[in-house]
């Protein structure tokens, strides 16, 4: 078994060496894609199911800390929080997303049909593609070498 996280950290040097001074917003840019795709969905990820929109709506991030209260509003509103949080974080902090709905992890191992494989571990998989693509998105937009 590889040292997946080991080599994961590995990748982040790698790529915030590349990035240089954008380093914050490769960490930006990765924790919102990251965190889009498990609410929403997206490229690799069928998001958080939704019935009622409780469980989506009960997404929340931080920077450092997990957040202390529960969110409320609408699977809109979640977005709009986690990206307000996300694009705060700089290179070294620590991105939390939580979900505070108590059925969550249920939904994660297959409760629902509309994600039997789940969305949060299958945007997690894709970690390093999509860091791969945040990368080369922000070398590209500074005129630099992409990928």
């Amino acid at each position: 078994m590889t040292d997946t996280l080991g080599d994961f950290t590995a990748d982040l040097a790698r790529w915030q060496a590349q990035v240089g001074e954008r380093s914050d917003l490769l960490v930006q840019g990765f924790s919102q894609t990251l965190a889009n795709e498990a609410i929403s969905g997206g490229k690799f990820s069928p998001g958080t199911p939704i019935d009622t929109g409780f469980a989506r709506a009960n997404w929340d991030g931080g920077i450092g800390a997990i957040p202390a209260n529960p969110p409320a509003g609408s699977p809109g509103a979640a977005v709009a929080r986690v990206d307000e949080a996300v694009l705060r974080a700089q290179a070294g902090d620590l991105v939390y997303l939580s979900n505070t709905a108590p059925y969550i992890r249920r939904l994660e191992y297959g409760w629902s049909k509309q994600a039997p494989a789940g969305f949060i571990r299958l945007a997690l998989a894709a970690g390093q593609q999509i860091a791969d693509e945040v990368g080369a998105h922000i070398a590209g937009a500074s005129g630099g070498p992409a990928g």
